[in-house]
């Protein structure tokens, strides 16, 4: 896993790397949690998220907080990853 430090499976599970246990698991955790809240939002709005928060927004946030965005998860396939700077890809199978 040269690029990410996580890979998340559609239906199978995840996939995390790193430098040590503590920051291996703290990532681990972070994914699943963030996947616990994006079903629990999923279920409660009939399928629709409503974003709040813009990526200008975003941006300016992860400024204030020292955190580096990978602009380059933003595209067909993917989801950037807006909490932690860790480099995660998240991809669906295609429909």
């Amino acid at each position: 896993m040269k690029t990410y430090q996580a890979a998340i499976w559609a239906q199978h599970g995840l996939f995390a790397s790193g430098p040590d246990f503590d920051i291996t698991f703290g990532l681990a955790h972070t994914i699943e949690k963030s996947a616990e809240i994006y079903v629990k939002v999923l279920s409660m709005g009939g399928g629709i998220i409503r974003q709040t928060i813009t990526d200008n927004d975003l941006r300016a946030i992860a400024r204030d907080f020292g955190v580096t965005l990978n602009e380059k998860l933003r595209g067909k396939g993917s989801k950037e990853s807006r909490a932690t700077g860790q480099k995660v890809r998240t991809e669906r199978p295609e429909s």
